[in-house]
């Protein structure tokens, strides 16, 4: 089964959001392909399908545009599917660069992020954008507008557990809570 999600236009985390949305639907393997407008969009596709053993490949089609190719479970297009010499010829690899933030994700860890460190014995304070990175935290404060907006604690969640709960965090804060899965 193959999905086809346009998120053209939105803004992180919603193509990750309508990503998995689309995962579920696939009820086990098959393939979503994401387009989207910006390298983050494309690098959060990316570090989420690496996080959950999805395959991924991406490609810029053309000037802010991205293929990002999710591909769940095994499926006869794996094996089957090759690109056409024209769709080959139009596009390039992406290459992810540093991105333009606008809203801030405040990280607290205790002693070390992803880990205990006896010698460390310190608390780190990490601001990031990165919805992955912050999943390695153990606390989270996200701020809107200059204010403490929630706290996340991992507690016994997984990773992947607690990433999908800042994803629904961020979606709040830039959607309101009407767009949160």
């Amino acid at each position: 089964m193959k999905k086809e999600v346009n998120a053209i236009g939105d803004i992180c985390p919603i193509p990750l959001v309508k990503a998995k949305e689309a995962i579920k639907e696939l009820n086990g393997a098959g393939v979503v392909e994401v387009l989207v407008d910006n390298e983050i969009a494309v690098q959060n596709l990316t570090k989420m399908a690496q996080q959950k053993g999805y395959g991924c490949a991406s490609k810029k089609v053309k000037d802010q545009e991205y293929r990002v190719t999710l591909t769940v479970g095994e499926t006869d297009e794996q094996t089957t599917q090759k690109p056409d010499s024209e769709t080959e010829k139009n596009t390039e690899e992406c290459i992810p660069c540093a991105p333009a933030k606008k809203t801030s994700l405040v990280v607290i860890s205790s002693k070390a992020m992803g880990g205990p460190n006896e010698q460390l014995g310190a608390t780190i304070l990490m601001v990031t954008h990165d919805a992955f990175t912050a999943s390695y935290a153990s606390r989270i404060l996200f701020l809107k507008d200059g204010e403490i907006f929630m706290e996340l604690r991992k507690g016994n969640d997984s990773r992947s557990d607690f990433f999908d709960k800042i994803l629904n965090v961020l979606t709040m804060i830039g959607g309101g809570q009407s767009h949160v899965c």
